[in-house]
């Protein structure tokens, strides 16, 4: 259902009064007082360990009430205010509003408690590469979910899949086939049971890049490796790639970025994004 919001600004003085008018209205209502919440932290300060400072930020006195859409203020508290602002808003906004205040909490030595709008990715990488900790694969991780709810991909390639933390947040996210590549031998079994620890195994392979070239066509491919490889696979990726698609590179250290863009530009990309942690590039290309 829908609502029209009104935030109301009491005049010097008038907030008191205004509340008044509202409650013999018979108006629900939220205010927000600075002046009021300044009195009541004094009052209850011992109680508190930590106040944040947004708490004293200053800011004008605020009474929010709702109506329904196209209701009008009621005459009576139009002397009291000097000015209103209106937007509508939805129950589903309420609803919702205080999700990204919950975030995951450890508890104890092995306990996570998880809200269940999360995406959860559960790894055991072993001497492989990929754990999300390092600036380039959060990089490619934070690419891919803006890509997942741009262009939603169905089909998708890791090059040098390490762990397979890559192809497997692809596949949680909706992918209905990953392939991770990779030439260190280990990659295949543990990539593989790491997909099975996630639920994602029958969507997933993982392949030696010496055994079994690549032959398809993807709507996205990540590489996260390292410059030189890049170079070299860039015109190699274009080719892979589906009209439309995406190709996430990174492992680039900031003297060779501009190296890499050179490569990616001749190949016959359009870099979309260009993203940097740590002196580390992360390039998404179309």
């Amino acid at each position: 259902m829908q609502y029209d919001e009104f935030t109301l600004y009491p005049l010097d003085g008038k907030t008191g009064e205004l509340t008044d008018m509202l409650d013999w209205l018979g108006f629900g209502y939220s205010v927000d007082d600075p002046a009021e919440t300044e009195q009541l932290l004094e009052l209850t300060r011992r109680n508190w360990d930590y106040f944040d400072d947004a708490i004293f930020a200053p800011r004008p006195a605020t009474v929010k009430i709702y109506l329904n859409v196209g209701g009008e203020l009621p005459p009576e508290v139009l002397p009291l205010i000097g000015k209103f602002e209106k937007k509508g808003v939805s129950e589903s906004d309420w609803d919702d509003a205080w999700k990204p205040f919950w975030q995951p909490t450890p508890i104890g030595e092995n306990l996570v408690i998880v809200p269940k709008w999360k995406t959860v990715l559960r790894l055991d990488p072993g001497m492989l590469f990929g754990t999300g900790a390092h600036a380039t694969t959060a990089l490619c991780l934070e690419a891919g979910e803006r890509i997942f709810g741009d262009i939603n991909p169905k089909k998708v390639l890791d090059l040098g899949c390490g762990s397979g933390i890559l192809a497997i947040a692809a596949a949680l996210w909706g992918a209905d086939n990953v392939t991770g590549y990779d030439i260190d031998e280990n990659a295949p079994k543990i990539a593989g049971e790491n997909a099975a620890l996630n639920g994602v195994a029958p969507r997933f392979e993982s392949r030696d890049i010496f055994e079994t070239p690549v032959s398809e066509r993807y709507d996205l491919i990540f590489a996260n490796i390292v410059a030189d490889a890049i170079i070299r696979l860039a015109p190699l990726a274009k080719q892979w790639l589906n009209d439309g698609g995406r190709f996430v590179c990174s492992g680039i250290i900031a003297p060779r970025a501009e190296e890499v863009l050179t490569a990616l530009n001749e190949a016959g990309f359009s870099v979309l994004e260009t993203n940097i942690r740590e002196d580390w590039y992360c390039f998404v290309c179309g």
